[in-house]
């Protein structure tokens, strides 16, 4: 919550010092580390898994914002898309709609390649069968992006 708290309140202060390779390494650290709680053999902490998505969510929309003004053509974190759809194929869905919900804008400069993605994703989501909680965090998903 601090680190989100940080990304929001201090963006310039905190990142925009920070060298490329550094902020590389800022980037790939938080996505490990959520990783080896989600992936990994660790059993998983549903708070802290929520609130490390939350503190990526936040720095992926204040990369991409910073992206959108300076008209970068290119994904400025490639590797959040592959985490994020590597969630979404596996049981840990919720993970990935919680990127979204939390960034709509996730997908950046490539949200038309990954449209039919997104609508099998959420149509599977709000599926009968699926629990309750998954299908109502994919209707705040639509919500969020409409």
């Amino acid at each position: 919550m601090l680190l989100r708290r940080t990304i929001t309140v201090q963006w310039d202060d905190c990142w925009q010092p920070l060298s490329a390779n550094e902020t590389n390494n800022v980037k790939s650290s938080l996505l490990g580390v959520l990783n080896n709680l989600v992936f990994g053999n660790v059993p998983i902490n549903v708070v802290v898994t929520r609130k490390l998505v939350d503190a990526i969510a936040e720095l992926a929309r204040r990369l991409l914002e910073d992206a959108a003004e300076l008209n970068t053509p290119n994904h400025v974190w490639p590797e959040i898309l592959q985490f994020l759809f590597q969630c979404a194929q596996s049981e840990h869905v919720d993970v990935a709609l919680n990127l979204i919900l939390n960034c709509p804008s996730i997908f950046g400069p490539d949200h038309n390649k990954y449209g039919d993605n997104m609508r099998e994703l959420l149509v599977q989501s709000m599926g009968e069968d699926k629990p309750m909680e998954r299908r109502g965090l994919a209707v705040k998903v639509v919500c969020n992006l409409g």
